[in-house]
Parts: structure tokens; sequence; C-alpha cells
């Protein structure tokens, strides 16, 4: 009896763990972690503060990710790779479970926040809590959107999670305010080469992305004129900043992804987690 109550309780963790799908916070969790030390200040480290930190990140992103799964369930049952990352819509788990579970996030983690990090953190995180909800969610479902699902994905998943970490452990200047506009255009990039992914099962499903809206093939060539700008952007960067170092890292970075024959895609991901880590190692080794 014990064993069963056992076994079924792992089984219902390992499936909410599904539908939070961990595995795909890696980009968004590398924002958070740079931001944080995008203008890092030892006195206002303290590794207990810091795991806070990175729990709350994860909390809000479990949370995002659930209830974009609870209401892409009609589109994901459409998709076998989707569907296997959805529960909600393969059935294993009910929806309105998986809701509860998802509200408990925020009711968890806000007042968590407030009483850790104080009400400019607050303020941020219930603001991405909020359009994260309002991206997936209906009445506003700016996922469905055309260039509103961009914005609003660049917000709450690009300059919002690098904030968080700059507000806790260091502060706004001129380099975390360029990568933030940085942030925000890369997660442009990686929601509309999703969108170009899902197309198919987007238009099927009558969901307006603004891929659907404005063809794959004009999305693609889009993508790839953000993918410039954002490689561009990081390279006035650190011209403006005098960060040298950091200009040779991009050019590196391209030049070996070309000769490991990367595609354009993957070049991109590759030059800008390296161009981040880079202008942030360079400006704190300057500043000793």
């Amino acid at each position: 009896m014990i064993s069963k109550i056992i076994r079924d309780f792992s089984y219902r963790v390992n499936i909410h763990l599904i539908n939070f799908r961990i595995l795909d916070w890696k980009a968004y969790l590398f924002v958070s972690v740079i931001g944080s030390f995008a203008t890092f200040e030892f006195s206002k480290f303290n590794p207990l503060r810091y795991i806070l930190f990175i729990a709350l990140i994860c909390s809000y992103l479990a949370f995002s990710f659930s209830i974009n799964n609870i209401f892409d369930k009609h589109v994901d049952s459409l998709d076998e790779v989707a569907l296997s990352k959805n529960p909600v819509a393969s059935g294993k788990i009910a929806e309105i479970e998986a809701l509860a579970l998802s509200i408990l996030m925020p009711i968890v983690s806000l007042p968590a926040s407030l009483i850790v990090f104080g009400i400019k953190y607050l303020l941020v995180y219930a603001f991405a809590y909020a359009l994260s909800t309002m991206y997936s969610a209906p009445p506003f479902r700016l996922k469905g959107r055309p260039i509103a699902d961009l914005v609003a994905h660049g917000t709450f998943f690009g300059v919002l999670p690098f904030l968080l970490g700059a507000l806790v452990f260091g502060s706004l200047n001129v380099l975390s305010l360029s990568l933030s506009l940085s942030f925000f255009l890369y997660s442009i990039f990686l929601e509309l080469r999703n969108h170009i992914e899902d197309y198919d099962f987007d238009l099927l499903a009558n969901i307006k992305t603004t891929a659907v809206v404005i063809g794959k093939e004009r999305s693609k060539k889009i993508k790839e004129i953000i993918a410039s700008v954002v490689i561009l952007w990081l390279v006035l960067t650190s011209l403006a900043l005098k960060l040298y170092w950091s200009l040779a890292v991009i050019a590196l970075s391209l030049l070996l992804c070309d000769l490991l024959g990367l595609n354009k895609d993957r070049k991109i991901d590759a030059t800008f987690a390296l161009a981040t880590v880079s202008l942030i190692l360079e400006t704190v080794l300057l500043s000793f």
C-alpha cells in the first residue's frame, strides 16, 4: 500500500516536472545569471541570497512554461514532439491540476521576492509574471497577436529576467542597459525561430503568430536580419565601451562556427553566449 502511494506520488511529480519543461529553460536561465553578473558588486553578494534568486527565477520559468502548455494543449496535440512535452495535451494530468500548481508559483514566490529583495524587485518580478500570463492565456493571448507576440517574448523572457539579476547584485549602467537591449533582440530571434518551427501546426490550429501572418519564407528572412542586428549591437557595444578583447571573441566565434560548419542559428547562439560572457568578464577585469 505504502509502496503504491510512493510510486503514484513519484509519477505525479515526474509528470509535473515534464510539464514545467525544465530542459527548455537553459537560454532564459542564462539571461538571469548573466544579468546578475553584468554589474556585479561584491558588497551585494550573499550565497544564500543567490540561491534564493535562482529559485525565484526557476519558479517564474516553471510557471511560464506550464501556463503555455495549458493554453497550447489543442495545438500541441497536433504535433508529436510538442505532445511529448505537454502532459496536459496528452491527458496525463488534468488542466485544473496543472493550473492549480501553476498559480501556486506566484502565490509563494511574489511575497518571498518582496521579503528577500525588496519592492523594486517585486515590481519587475510581478510584471514578468503578468506579461508571461498575458502571452499565453486569454483574453489577451498575445501569442496569437502578430508583432505583440515578439515584443512580449522579448520583454518577459529577455529584458525582465536580465534586469532581475542586475537589480539584485549590481546596478543599471551603460553595459547593463546595452545588454538588456541585446537580450530583448535575442529573445525575439528565439521566438521567431520557434514560430517558424511550429509554423505548420500553428497554421492548422489558426493561431495567428507573426510567422503565420507574414509567411514562413519572409519570417526566415526577418529572423536572419534580427540575428545580424543582435551581433552588430554586441560589436557596437564592444567598440563604444572599448572592450576590444570582447570584439576579438565575437570575430573568433563567428570564424570558428564557420570552420565547424554550424548552421546560422547555432552560430548566433554560440556567438551571443560567448560575447555576452566576454563583455562582462572584460568589464570586471578592467575594474580592478
